[in-house]
C-alpha cells in the first residue's frame, strides 16, 4: 500500500477511529513505508498504533534497536508477534524472543498470537512444537493470544484436513467477524493494496477506487451486500442455498462455520466478483 493512500484511509475516519493496526504478510519487509505511515497516524491524531509481525528481522540486539526506536518515537505503542510451529519453521524463535524482550525494554506493549492446529487443547505434532516454545518465552512475562486459524484461504486449503472434522454443515451464526463486532454493525475494516474494504477475509464491502473510505463506512448497510445479508441473517447455511441453485454440493463435513463459508464463497467467488475479492483469498 502506497503511504499517500494509508495516510488518506486515515485522515478520513479519524474522528471514528481507535485503532490503526498495520499488518501484511509482513510490515517489515517494507520498513521505511511502515515508519512513514506510523509518523502519519500519529500526526492526523491516532494514539493506538499496533504492527504485527512474524520477528524475522530481529537477527541482532542492535538491529533490533535500529528498527523498533524509530518506530516506538514515531507512536506505535504495540507489537504483536507470531509465534506457532508454522512460523517457527522459517523464524529462529531466539529471533521472536530478542524482539519482544527489546520492544517490552523500549516501554511498547508486546503479545504473542499463537495458532494452533485444531483447539489450543489438542494433541497433535504441531501443537505440542508451539506449547514448547511458548513455554521458552514465558520468563519474559509476555501477554499470549492462544487460537486456531480462521480457516480461509491457505489455511482452509492446507490445514483442514488435519482437523477433525464434523459431519453436516454448521448450523451457527457469525457471532463475531474478523475485524471486530458483527456483520450487521462492524467496528472495523481491513484495507489492502488494491482498495479492498473487508470485514472478514475475502469479503468486500467498497472498494476505495471507486468510493471514499469514509463512505464506505459512514454508509454501510449490510441489507444491500447481498452475500453478507445472507450470512448476517442466515449463517453460511443461506450462502448454502444460494449455492445450491448454481450447482454447489456441499462436501459430507467441515471444521466449523467459517470453513463451511468459505468453501461456499469460493464456489460463488464467478458469480460475485465485486463482493468475494480479493481473488488470492481464494486461490488453492
Amino acid at each position: 500500500m502506497e503511504v499517500k493512500d494509508a495516510e488518506n484511509y486515515i485522515e478520513q475516519v479519524k474522528d471514528d477511529l481507535d485503532v490503526v493496526c498495520i499488518s501484511g504478510g509482513e510490515p517489515f519487509i517494507y520498513y521505511d513505508t511502515l515508519v512513514k505511515v506510523v509518523e502519519s497516524a500519529t500526526r492526523i491524531g491516532i494514539s493506538s498504533i499496533w504492527v504485527f509481525t512474524n520477528g524475522f528481522w530481529a537477527q541482532t540486539d542492535d538491529v533490533v534497536r535500529e528498527k523498533l526506536v524509530p518506530l516506538k518515537k514515531k507512536g506505535v505503542t504495540k507489537m504483536i508477534f507470531s509465534v506457532d510451529a508454522y512460523h517457527q519453521e522459517f523464524v529462529p524463535l531466539d529471533f521472536v524472543k530478542r524482539a519482544i524482550q527489546i520492544t517490552m525494554e523500549l516501554g511498547i506493549d508486546a503479545e504473542v498470537d499463537a495458532r494452533f492446529l485444531g483447539p489450543p487443547s489438542a494433541r497433535n505434532s504441531q501443537n505440542l512444537t508451539t506449547r514448547r516454545m511458548l513455554r521458552q518465552l514465558r520468563p519474559l512475562k509476555v501477554e499470549i493470544s492462544e487460537g486456531q486459524p480462521w480457516y480461509v484461504g491457505r489455511a482452509a486449503e492446507l490445514l483442514s484436513h488435519h482437523v477433525e472434522q464434523k459431519f453436516g454443515l454448521p448450523l451457527e451464526k457469525c457471532c463475531k467477524i474478523w475485524s471486530i463486532g458483527d456483520l450487521m454493525k462492524p467496528e472495523g475494516v481491513d484495507i489492502d493494496q488494491y482498495g479492498n474494504v473487508m470485514v472478514c477475509p475475502g469479503i468486500s464491502v467498497g472498494n476505495t477506487n471507486k468510493k471514499t473510505l469514509s463512505d464506505i463506512t459512514r454508509y454501510y448497510d449490510y441489507h444491500e451486500n447481498s452475500i453478507i445479508r445472507a450470512i448476517a441473517e442466515g449463517g453460511p447455511t443461506e450462502l448454502v442455498e444460494k449455492a445450491k441453485g448454481k450447482g454447489y454440493f456441499p462436501r459430507e463435513g467441515y471444521i466449523n462455520k467459517c470453513h463451511l463459508c468459505y468453501d461456499v464463497r469460493k464456489f460463488l467467488r464467478p458469480y460475485y466478483p465485486e463482493i468475494l475479492t480479493p481473488e488470492n483469498c481464494y486461490m488453492t
